[in-house]
Order: C-alpha cells, then structure tokens, then sequence
C-alpha cells in the first residue's frame, strides 16, 4: 500500500483546520453551556473557583426556599389570628345582645349561638398549620441565613389551640353544671348577667392577647 505524502505546506492547512474545529468545538460548548469554562481542562483555576461559588449558591439557593417556607407558615398563623378576631367580634355581639333580654328562652339561644362560635375557633385555631407547623400550637420554627447556620431566627408561636388558652370558655348547658378552666357561668339564669359579663371580659382579654400575639409573629 502506498503512503500519502504530504507537503509541508499540506500539514500546516491541516493543522489550521485542527485548531478550527477544536475552537468551533469549544465555542458550541460555551454557547450551548453559557459557561466560558466547562471542565478543568478549559482553565483549571477558574473552573475549581466556578465550582466553589456554584456550590455556595445552591446552599444559599437552599436557605432561601426555608425562609419562603417560614413566611408562608406565619402568613397560615396570620390569616388564622384574624379569622378568630372576626369570630371573636361575633361573640362578642351574641353576648351584648344576651345581656340586652332577662328572657331564658332568648338568653339559652344566644348561649348555644355563642358555644358554636367557641368550637368554630377551635377549628381555625387548629387549621393555621403550614406543612405540619403551626404557630398557634406553640410551634417553633429556626430559620437560617447563611451556610453554616450561624445567623439564624428563632421563631415561636404561643398556645392559642385551646379556649383556655385563649381565655375563653363555652356557656354551661344548665345550673348543675360542673365548670372547668375557661368554662364561663349560665347565660339563661335570669336573675344574674354574671356570666354574660365574663364572657364579655373574656373576649376583651383574648382580643387583647391575640392582637399581642399576632405582633410578635410578625416582628420575628
């Protein structure tokens, strides 16, 4: 078989045409990458460098998407404070109209009006979870800021998923009745507005406390 013998000037083209299709290879890579630097055979020090930062911003990437996280859990216990606050304006207008009427009939329908307004802010109150977490439920929740952890946000909720927690209590369903913490006296004694009074000053402390609360969640 014949050898092809090649001019000088013949190896030259060809290593010019080499060199072309090695830098067309590269700028593909490069475009199709959006990286003037691919591998470390590109350029060693910026490569490693490259890798270094995209590593740190994947962490930060990480520490990001926890802090949206956090936020969405105290816009839950947010918007639950408020929906109490409304029920609690409710209550309050159920109270104020028992008290207005010495009728037994009138002040036993208010009392159970007002019992369901108790169990519907249970209900709120154990509905404020984001992702298993919930401030209403003395949750706590750290949020870190860089890689290491070392600046953090100790986040903590309060204990509002109970109505004695919250200072409030459900109307007894007769005289005989034996009353717990929160439990608030009988509406339909016609003779007494005691236990519509502490309904009454009941809301105003918890409408209080949760107006409190509801600061500190947002001040975190």
């Amino acid at each position: 078989m014949n050898e092809i013998s090649l001019t000088s000037s013949m190896r030259q083209n060809l290593i010019n045409l080499q060199g072309t299709a090695n830098s067309l290879s590269q700028v593909q890579n490069r475009l199709a990458s959006g990286k003037k630097v691919n591998t470390a055979l590109d350029d060693p020090v910026n490569f490693f460098a490259a890798q270094t930062h995209m590593t740190r911003a994947a962490d930060l990437s990480l520490r990001k998407d926890a802090m949206g996280e956090a936020i969405q859990t105290a816009k839950a216990a947010d918007s639950a404070i408020t929906a109490i606050s409304s029920l609690l304006d409710q209550a309050k207008s159920i109270a104020t109209s028992a008290l207005s009427t010495t009728d037994t009939n009138s002040r036993a329908s208010y009392a159970t009006q007002f019992n369901t307004v108790m169990s519907q802010i249970l209900t709120v109150a154990a509905d404020a979870s984001y992702k298993g977490t919930n401030f209403l439920k003395n949750a706590t929740l750290s949020v870190k800021f860089n890689e290491d952890g070392s600046s953090a946000l100790a986040m903590t909720g309060f204990q509002g998923d109970t109505l004695a927690n919250l200072t409030l209590g459900i109307v007894g369903s007769n005289s005989t009745s034996t009353y717990s913490t929160g439990d608030i006296a009988i509406w339909s004694n016609s003779g007494t507005t005691t236990g519509i009074d502490n309904a009454l000053a009941a809301i105003n402390t918890a409408t209080t406390n949760l107006r409190n609360q509801a600061k500190a969640i947002a001040t975190n």
